[in-house]
């Protein structure tokens, strides 16, 4: 499951506040919808940068081999690097088995991930 946070978070951080690299991949995609943030320690944020991640990882990968034949330049960082190792995992969308595991438990989590005193609720 770790691999699979750590891609979510270099997806975002690949194009996050580096208006350059996003024209990049928009002019060579054609797309405009980019990775959403990823936050580790609560799941209910999570599932819709999951599913992003879903959408966009076609087009993620035409960006990758874009910059492995060097038609655009290598931004050299360690997120850019985890997402080209993960692009070699042919098992890479298989791990997306995050959302379903998310998708059960967000009743849960939305009732009692708060502030308030919930876990005499929790006996009902």
């Amino acid at each position: 499951m770790w691999q699979l946070e750590k891609v979510l978070r270099a997806m975002h951080i690949l194009f996050h506040n580096v208006p350059a690299r996003r024209e990049d991949f928009t002019a060579l995609t054609k797309s405009t919808t980019f990775p959403l943030p990823f936050c580790g320690h609560r799941w209910i944020e999570n599932l819709p940068a999951a599913e992003r991640a879903v959408v966009v990882w076609p087009s993620l990968t035409i960006y990758l081999d874009a910059v492995r034949t060097k038609k655009l330049p290598n931004p050299g960082t360690a997120s850019f690097d985890t997402l080209e190792a993960s692009a070699k995992d042919p098992l890479i969308m298989a791990k997306q088995f995050y959302m379903a595991v998310t998708r059960t438990f967000i009743p849960f989590l939305t009732r009692y991930q708060t502030d308030e005193p919930m876990i005499p609720l929790m006996l009902s």
